[in-house]
């Protein structure tokens, strides 16, 4: 029988891959309908999971996945989104 501590799952948009929710960073949009950081996974509406590399990121972004997950329009600054997603990391560390 199996009594150990259960791992939340969650799916990065960007290469599919299923990783421990803690290994990946939550995105949500804010009020003006940027997409932004979670860092609490505290943010009102759908939240999505991307893993904190560059490459996942482009490829979210140049098919346009975050739109299409978040069901609704959206604006990305992948660049400041990326630096953000590095800051996040190492803070959670």
């Amino acid at each position: 029988m199996y009594h150990g501590k259960h791992i939340p799952l969650r799916t990065c948009i960007g290469c599919r891959r299923k990783k421990a929710r803690s290994e990946l960073v939550r995105l949500a949009l804010d009020e003006s309908g940027w997409i932004c950081i979670d860092a609490h996974q505290r943010m009102p509406g759908r939240g999505i999971y991307l893993c904190p590399e560059e490459g996942c990121l482009r490829h979210a972004v140049q098919k346009q996945l975050f739109s299409r997950h978040l069901k609704t329009t959206v604006r990305v600054n992948a660049e400041q989104l990326f630096k953000d997603m590095q800051s996040c990391l190492i803070t959670k560390k």
